[in-house]
């Protein structure tokens, strides 16, 4: 029994002892991500000069923007040549017509644009001559103004 106790007491003490060092590497580094972009140019935001690296995301979110890390992931895409960039602001959007149309806003989002800044002139509220105005200037997108 006593032979026991002192191989339970080493195993004890050597998983103690390593716990520090898994510890140590970030969790993004210990997992499997559902998407990883390798070896693109990273335009982080902040102004500074691209660098290459990794891009790694879980679910809806980015969980790592950084250096190479050989991150791994269920489905893996090698980006070299690319820029990988934060989402562009459109400071000066005119999307509202076509959103009312298909508000996936497939066109702004190709380009990486995501979020956009709108209210320039408002859509509401109308009196009927406006309504009416409104319906008569429609060309090629067309809704119903109610």
């Amino acid at each position: 029994m006593l032979r026991h106790s002192r191989i339970a007491l080493l195993l004890t003490t050597l998983v103690a002892a390593m716990l520090p060092l898994a510890g140590s590497a970030a969790p993004e580094d210990l997992r499997v991500h559902d998407l990883v972009l390798h070896g693109g140019l990273i335009y982080d935001g902040s102004g500074g000069k691209p660098y290459p690296g990794e891009l790694a995301v879980d679910g809806d979110r980015i969980v790592y923007v950084g250096p190479d890390r050989n991150l791994v992931g269920r489905r893996e895409i090698d980006v070299h040549g690319q820029a990988v960039a934060p989402g562009f602001i459109n400071m000066l959007a005119h999307p509202e017509e076509s959103l009312l149309v298909d508000g996936r806003a497939l066109s702004d989002l190709s380009q990486g644009v995501t979020l956009e800044v709108m209210g320039e002139f408002s859509m509401g509220p109308l009196n009927p001559n406006m309504k009416a105005l409104a319906v008569a200037r429609q060309v090629d997108i067309k809704y119903p103004i109610t």
